[in-house]
């Protein structure tokens, strides 16, 4: 049996990945009586390049790392916040709460490889003024800030697969257990004269989930996602939203598949 074991294959990763680390921190992952007893570190990591496995650049993977059986070259305690690593993992979490979720997972050095292209920004761009339509907006308000999203240029026939969702928050100190999200709302508005749309977002106070938050846990510094719309594409014209200062503006590009699908009669 040990000779068995000595011999025994190490399994191959499932997943492999060049990606910049955007937030790290320490989880609780006991349950019943061992709650509090069962921690990991966990990577969030923004993929810049795929090697192997089903994921796609652009997106950003929880990544569990910290198991014992699994020797990390680069330790967890030395992983930075913005720095770019190569990843690789065992497996995909198969029914976790946040979807996309790597387990078994392993950091090491990216000195010795060719640097990946960086994802698209999606952080929307408080400065503006390239656009052609964009002075036809209004600068903010005192005590707003005005951000300007310009969308890369499609066709008409092109647009109508896409929708854009607007997301505002702030980033804030959370405890590193518990789920934030802000209340508030965030308004589409005409432009009087123009016939444009424009945006604006109003926040409540923060609020979070009740989960108990072991002594120790360190803080995390994080987006606290607030109010949210979707809208249609549109690239000959900016997308302008004003929101209360300190707070940010994110957006996502959603497509559709060309092909539609037949509903069954019942």
């Amino acid at each position: 049996m040990g000779v068995q074991a000595q011999n025994a294959k190490k399994p191959e990763p499932k997943f492999e990945f060049i990606g910049k680390v955007t937030e790290k921190k320490r989880i609780n992952v006991g349950r019943g009586a061992a709650f509090g007893k069962i921690f990991r570190e966990q990577l969030r990591i923004e993929i810049q390049k795929v090697t192997k496995g089903d994921l796609k650049p652009g997106v950003v993977v929880p990544l569990e790392i910290g198991q014992r059986r699994i020797v990390s070259p680069v330790p967890a305690k030395d992983v930075k916040v913005g720095q770019v690593y190569r990843f690789d993992a065992l497996y995909k979490h198969p029914a976790h709460a946040e979807g996309l979720y790597l387990l078994d997972g392993r950091v090491h050095k990216v000195a010795d490889e060719a640097p990946a292209k960086p994802a698209p920004a999606k952080p929307a761009a408080q400065a503006g003024g390239g656009h052609k339509y964009l002075k036809a907006f209004p600068q903010a308000a005192e005590g707003m800030t005005r951000f300007v999203i310009e969308l890369p240029h499609k066709t008409r026939a092109e647009e109508g697969a896409f929708k854009v969702e607007l997301v505002v928050g702030k980033v804030m100190d959370t405890d590193g257990v518990n789920r934030m999200f802000m209340g508030g709302k965030l308004e589409a508005k005409p432009l009087k004269g123009w016939g444009f749309t424009y945006y604006e977002a109003q926040l409540g106070p923060a609020a979070s989930t009740l989960i108990g938050v072991p002594p120790g846990t360190p803080p995390v510094h994080k987006f606290v996602q607030g109010p949210s719309q979707l809208i249609r594409y549109n690239s000959r014209i900016p997308i302008v939203v004003y929101v209360p200062k300190g707070a940010e503006v994110r957006y996502r590009i959603w497509s559709a598949t060309p092909e539609t699908k037949k509903a069954a009669k019942n």
